[in-house]
């Protein structure tokens, strides 16, 4: 198994970020999935590919604090956007459908759909509400409020499969109900912070690679 990743990194060639003032491009993010689409095709053709990011933090900005869905874009390809506004989402998601298909010219490509963002801090909450309550508390979101954030990700994740075959992995099942995605299971945290599952989480989502490893 090969990890080839980046912080902050969505899986889109030739993305590059600015700093808060709009200067100092990076262009590494974009570099590392060229060169991982090279690397992929190479030296590992018809190996199977799986693509994993946090997609609406670029389409929205980040949801743990309310003034940070207004903050201006600082990721861009070919153009750059003063607002996230839909023609932003529109050209950064149409970047990374072509750069789906550009893996998947070589490989099998399979795309997991978004871990549900909770906003707040899964194992610090149930440790403090524990401390001081008794009881630890439940962190959730709304199924519905999910759906909301994620529907231009699935937009683009679901144009990946008509266009080029990419396939789905959906962890949602172990991870929400019908009515909310929950950060816990019998007490214990499926993530280690608010939106990166933990290895408990992980192990718990396991299942979704099986189609990939068969």
């Amino acid at each position: 198994m090969l990890d080839l990743s980046l912080s902050a990194c969505s899986t889109i060639k030739g993305l590059y970020s600015v700093d808060s003032n709009g200067n100092n491009p990076n262009y590494n993010c974009g570099k590392l999935v060229e060169n991982a689409i090279n690397i992929s095709a190479k030296q590992y053709p018809n190996v199977p590919i799986i693509i994993i990011n946090r997609t609406s933090q670029n389409l929205h900005g980040f949801n743990e604090h309310e003034d940070s869905l207004s903050a201006l874009p600082t990721n861009f390809v070919n153009k750059v956007f003063v607002e996230r506004n839909d023609e932003y989402r529109i050209n950064l998601t149409e970047h990374m459908v072509n750069t789906i298909c550009e893996f998947s010219e070589n490989n099998p490509v399979y795309l997991m759909r978004p871990t549900p963002e909770l906003i707040t801090d899964v194992p610090l909450t149930m440790f403090r509400t524990s401390m001081f309550n008794g009881v630890p508390k439940k962190v959730k979101i709304p199924l519905t409020s999910y759906q909301e954030r994620q529907r231009t990700a699935y937009r683009m994740q679901d144009e990946a499969v008509t266009r080029c075959g990419a396939k789905i992995l959906d962890p949602i099942p172990y991870l929400c109900n019908s009515d909310s995605c929950y950060g816990d299971k019998n007490g214990i945290p499926l993530y280690f912070d608010d939106d990166h599952l933990s290895s408990y989480g992980s192990k718990l989502i396991s299942p979704i690679y099986d189609e990939v490893f068969k």
